[in-house]
């Protein structure tokens, strides 16, 4: 009895080892998919700007070449991670239900028979071992495939981090040019040649409209005058 409850624990931790990876597993994935996100949105900002190094020869040509190797190690990439998606699916052990269902059946059998009482027990358990070893074994054999495909996916991602980065290291000479996107505004105080002329332009505005103002009422008073002697 302690024989089997032994082998029973031995196979059942190998089958949450192997559960465990698969979730470690997941987790390498979507960290693999936020990093071919970030070389993607790099490329498009190169691919974007592209104009501003297009007249450098010594910058656009071995864009070009980087580039080109960031492209296809993310197409890589991305076929890789589909078939780690497409992979075969994991096994689980059987439902709470359908092994109590079991051991409900193989009392039943043996109850006939009572020198076979403890036969029903160990027959249980031992289908139950069974169980275990059966999806800790295919497990195992998926978990092996899918780390092999992320280990060729994190070595195209290294490849791809570092095009992309001597992509992006092109643009370098025009950000460092003074008038990339750099607008001067020049501050200048005025003369005051100009101040002055300005200050006398005041000044003779404000003559004329006085004196346009006393015009314009001289003109009332000589109105009002020549109404009165009409009158």
């Amino acid at each position: 009895m302690s024989e089997e409850l032994d082998r029973l624990e031995f196979y059942k931790e190998l089958y949450y080892k192997e559960l465990e990876s698969k979730e470690i597993l997941s987790s390498r994935f979507n960290t693999n998919v936020t990093l071919v996100t970030f070389i993607f949105a790099g490329l498009f900002f190169c691919i974007k700007n592209i104009n501003d190094i297009k007249d450098d020869a010594w910058s656009f040509y071995p864009f070009l070449v980087l580039a080109a190797i960031s492209i296809i190690m993310n197409v890589i990439i991305i076929v890789l991670l589909c078939q780690y998606l497409a992979g075969r699916n994991y096994e689980f052990i059987i439902s709470a239900k359908e092994l109590n269902d079991r051991h409900e059946f193989l009392k039943g059998y043996y109850e006939p028979y009572p020198h076979l009482t403890e036969k029903a027990e160990s027959q249980f358990k031992e289908e139950i071992i069974n169980y275990y070893i059966s999806a800790a074994h295919y497990n195992f054999h998926v978990n092996d495939a899918r780390i092999k495909k992320m280990g060729r996916v994190q070595e195209c991602i290294i490849v791809s981090i570092i095009a992309t980065l001597l992509s992006i290291s092109c643009y370098i000479p025009t950000f460092l040019k003074e008038d990339a996107n750099v607008q001067k505004v020049e501050m200048f105080k005025p003369s005051q040649e100009k101040k002055q002329q300005v200050e006398e332009k005041s000044t003779d505005s404000q003559e004329k409209v006085s004196e346009k103002k006393v015009v314009d009422f001289k003109k009332k008073n000589e109105l009002s005058k020549e109404e009165n002697d009409d009158k």
